[in-house]
Parts: structure tokens; C-alpha cells; sequence
């Protein structure tokens, strides 16, 4: 995805540990005030709407290929071939 896509910056975090990252999109701000709350609130959901529409395709087309390569999988355990050779490897 290009970082044009969204439109803005993102910050992508490693979780020490875990098979997952955060990206995140980030303001100034401070959420006990309450006369930010609607500056907070239109900051997160354009930045929800963008995020959603930059990454929709690109996670779409990961998914597919992830299927695939399940489905093609599926194949030589039936038929005893490898998944190497089903691959084209």
C-alpha cells in the first residue's frame, strides 16, 4: 500500500511477543478535555474511513492468495503429490 493511500502518517508497531502489529494514525490531543471531544472524534473516524478504504484491497488480495495456497494444499494430500510440486517448485 502506498503511503498515499491513506492519506497521512501511520506508525506500524511490533507487539514484543505476539503474531501481530498495531499501525496506528495519531493527533494532539487530550481526551479529559471535553471541548476536544468532537476534534477527536472527526480525527478518528476520517481516519478510520481512510484506514479501511487504503488497506480493503490490499488485505483482500493477501486473503485470497493465503486461500489459494490452502486450497492447493488440499490437493496433493488427497492425491499423495507434494505441495512443493502442486506449487510449481
Amino acid at each position: 500500500m502506498p503511503p498515499s493511500a491513506f492519506g497521512g502518517d501511520l506508525t506500524w508497531e511490533s507487539l514484543e511477543g505476539k503474531r501481530a502489529c498495531r499501525i496506528k494514525s495519531e493527533t494532539a490531543g487530550n481526551i479529559f478535555d471535553r471541548d476536544q471531544w468532537p476534534a477527536m472524534i472527526g480525527f478518528m473516524t476520517g481516519a478510520m474511513v481512510r484506514m479501511e478504504n487504503a488497506f480493503r484491497e490490499p488485505l483482500a488480495a493477501i486473503n485470497w492468495r493465503l486461500r489459494t495456497r490452502e486450497r492447493a494444499a488440499l490437493v496433493p494430500a488427497l492425491t499423495g503429490a507434494t505441495v512443493e510440486a502442486a506449487e510449481g517448485s
